[in-house]
């Protein structure tokens, strides 16, 4: 369909726009408007002919176009795109739905073929069924398991969780193998191969499941000895200065447990809540005494108090011993001293006669405890003149010793 316009100043296009005041025009169809372009040659009549579509020409409103003033150039308009139409619309619907189609039958038949093979796969093959297949096959119980290719099948044990079955896997590690299995195998199991054996056909692994637990105790702390050697004992000999007590200490114990039997255990830390006290001891230990530079070995060193005896009344006497007596003897309390023993004495003093070695020979009823009694001879003054004295006594020793 076509309308003729006779172009003038001001003049309308019979809706299709407003005449630009110019010799020359373009027309552009936009959206059922029609806008006069500067760029169309016009004829000598001033009429411009303008295709319009079928459905004709309205009185549309008056819409000036707005150009950037450098876009006014000859470069023309492209042409907009061909408008989709509804059966264009409807045409690639039904492709779209063809391929979703397609796909969603597809995924369908995958699905339900991998739920059949694994229920095959799993189905329990008894007595009467027929087993074609040429690989090596095992029997567990009722139930016989065929190996692949490059897998194998392993006799898991493990009695501690009850299990004792046939086991498919690829061929790997025992470390590797037990892994992957959904028991909980960790690596502080014990295992009866070594980790990192490579699994064969038919191999029997045994597993035992070690298991940890902590807890807290308490427990006793027992006492020291502390021992304080000493020359004023004989060699040997001890004595208890105060008894020891015992202490308590809290302490976290790790047990270890192999298949549920317990087998050993160690402390992860503790602490003390009662110091021990502990027990004092003083042990005679071996000296030697120097006398006129000689040295002589003793057993044990005494502080006693000393007395002396003599006169007519003891000469020709026997001793305890059975000896009879003489200077150079001396009666002890056996108990401190054992009769028969060679002593040296020395008094405090820087010179006293008496210093000398004396043989224990004797014994008396007011000898008791670090008390001696020294024979000064038949004159009665000399054991009077001797009194009562401090001494230092040293018990020499003997092959005894």
């Amino acid at each position: 369909m076509e309308h003729t316009a006779n172009l003038a100043d001001g003049d309308q296009l019979d809706g299709l726009g407003r005449a630009l005041r110019s010799p020359t025009y373009s027309i552009c169809y936009v959206k059922r408007r029609y806008t006069v372009r500067k760029d169309t040659v016009l004829d000598a009549g001033g009429e411009l002919a303008v295709d319009t579509p079928q459905f004709g020409i309205g009185p549309y409103p008056e819409k000036r176009e707005r150009r950037h003033p450098l876009r006014e150039s000859a470069h023309p308009r492209l042409p907009l795109p061909t408008p989709i139409t509804a059966e264009k619309k409807r045409e690639r619907t039904k492709l779209c739905s063809a391929i979703f189609g397609a796909l969603y039958f597809v995924f369908a038949m995958w699905l339900l073929f991998s739920v059949i093979t694994g229920i095959e796969s799993n189905a329990d093959i008894g007595v009467s069924d027929n087993v074609t297949a040429e690989m090596p096959i095992y029997m567990s119980e009722n139930r016989v398991l065929a190996e692949y290719e490059g897998s194998t099948y392993v006799h898991l044990l493990c009695p501690a969780l009850g299990i004792d079955t046939l086991v498919s896997s690829p061929i790997t590690t025992v470390d590797n193998f037990l892994t992957s299995q959904s028991y909980g195998f960790d690596s502080d199991d014990i295992v009866s191969c070594d980790r990192s054996t490579v699994i064969t056909e038919g191999m029997e692994i045994t597993v035992s499941v070690v298991e940890y637990r902590d807890s807290f105790e308490d427990a006793v702390v027992p006492y020291g000895t502390e021992n304080v050697y000493t020359t004023e004992l004989r060699s040997g000999a001890s004595v208890v200065d105060s008894e020891g007590e015992n202490g308590t200490e809290r302490r976290l114990v790790r047990s270890k447990y192999i298949d549920g039997e317990f087998s050993e255990s160690s402390v992860l830390r503790y602490e003390v809540t009662k110091a021990p006290t502990a027990r004092v001891v003083r042990r005679g230990c071996r000296g030697f005494v120097n006398v006129d530079g000689i040295d002589y070995p003793y057993s044990y060193c005494l502080d006693v108090e000393a007395t002396a005896y003599g006169g007519p009344v003891f000469e020709g006497a026997n001793t305890s011993t059975g000896k009879t007596v003489d200077e150079g003897m001396i009666a002890v309390d056996p108990t401190v001293i054992a009769l028969g023993r060679q002593v040296y004495i020395s008094g405090y003093n820087d010179y006293d006669k008496y210093d000398g070695f004396y043989s224990c020979e004797d014994t008396g009823g007011a000898i008791v405890g670090n008390t001696i009694d020294v024979y000064t001879g038949s004159e009665l003054s000399a054991a009077t003149q001797f009194g009562r004295r401090q001494m230092k006594v040293w018990v020499l020793e003997t092959p005894d010793d």
